[in-house]
């Protein structure tokens, strides 16, 4: 398989995947960590081999059905990578079909089909432990974890994690550690002791900052500034917050950076520093733009029309509501439409409200 292509369709596919998560109800941080872990681990070390022209069709149907992802079409980029899957396992080259699977199980994750993720990522540990493939065991056991926790079964997410840190362990394997602890960090999070998370998380970095993926010590930096601010610890938030934004920039990972953005400007909201978090939110929405990303601009503006009104900036609430909900018809998005909709009419009695609360709170003796 051209290594090169297969990195290729893999960053294209991480980009993908991240703009089309939508953020669910958990704990702070936990559910967009979990996302950034699926993104991060299908960046599966591939072992060496040959690699001969009679796989090019498979490795071109990875290619399509990338595509077909980024375009939203799930179920024909599954079905390609079910092709891809197919040649791989006639050519019995079981990387590629590790490959494949991971891609087809992250896939049907993403969608929240979780029962056809989790049994596409049995498929792929069992081929890893086949063939004694201790590589592929720790990240299958990462991702078939994390699928696991997504879903909310956090019991058999961390044996899987922790079945993926023994073996990491028993050939010192400094990356395998620093991703399975990260993991294990967001169990602690998703359980709401984000003491032990931090903990996790910081044992995890001494690791990645010794290993050769800056991407997965970004996302580490960033779980690592959801547990401090969930903590109330807003120095040490933006401070891990900010390492991963100048790690993300660097490496040009735009989900990455994005997140990181908005970790900081939640921090910077919540301490007062309105306007260190408004420059933030105007960066996020220019990069966006740059990257002529219709999702990413749709939540900049959305953050912005929401800022704008919790400084009771109506004017420029107004605008930004207005151009947030046209954004979300261009992307279909009718739940977030109607939602936003409902608060713009309600815009001038929350505010009046906001103010009456104020003026009460300053009168009282």
């Amino acid at each position: 398989m051209n290594l090169l292509c297969t990195l290729s369709t893999l960053s294209l596919w991480l980009t993908v995947l991240a703009a089309s998560t939508q953020a669910q109800t958990a704990p702070i941080g936990v559910q967009r960590s979990v996302q950034s872990s699926l993104n991060e681990q299908l960046q599966v070390r591939m072992n060496n081999g040959t690699r001969t022209p009679d796989r090019a069709e498979a490795d071109q149907w990875l290619r399509v059905g990338s595509l077909q992802q980024r375009e939203g079409a799930y179920g024909k980029a599954i079905s390609s990578w079910r092709n891809a899957l197919s040649l791989y396992e006639s050519l019995g080259d079981n990387d590629g079909v590790g490959l494949a699977l991971d891609f087809i199980g992250l896939a049907y994750g993403n969608l929240g089909d979780f029962y056809e993720a989790e049994h596409a990522l049995r498929r792929r540990l069992g081929v890893a432990q086949s063939q004694r493939d201790f590589l592929g065991q720790i990240y299958g056991l990462n991702n078939l974890g994390t699928i696991l926790l997504q879903s909310g079964y956090l019991p058999a997410a961390e044996s899987s994690f922790s079945e993926a840190l023994r073996i990491a362990k028993s050939i010192q394997h400094l990356e395998g550690e620093g991703l399975s602890l990260s993991n294990l960090g967001l169990i602690a999070a998703g359980r709401g002791d984000y003491a032990e998370a931090a903990k996790l998380y910081e044992q995890a970095l001494l690791l990645r900052g010794r290993g050769d993926n800056p991407y997965g010590e970004a996302n580490t930096f960033n779980n690592l500034g959801d547990a401090y601010r969930a903590m109330g610890l807003g120095r040490d938030a933006v401070a891990a917050y900010g390492e991963a934004l100048g790690l993300a920039r660097r490496l040009g990972d735009r989900p990455t950076e994005y997140r990181a953005i908005d970790g900081l400007v939640a921090v910077h909201q919540v301490t007062g520093h309105p306007q260190r978090a408004l420059d933030l939110l105007t960066d996020r929405l220019t990069l966006a733009q740059q990257e002529s990303d219709p999702y990413q601009q749709f939540r900049s503006v959305r953050a912005l029309a929401q800022f704008y009104k919790a400084q009771r900036n109506r004017q420029a609430a107004v605008q930004f509501y207005q151009r947030a909900i046209e954004l979300a018809v261009f992307l279909g998005q009718g739940q977030e439409e109607t939602l936003l909709r409902d608060q713009l009419s309600r815009l001038d009695l929350d505010l009046q409200q906001t103010v009456e609360t104020d003026v009460e709170i300053r009168i009282r003796p």
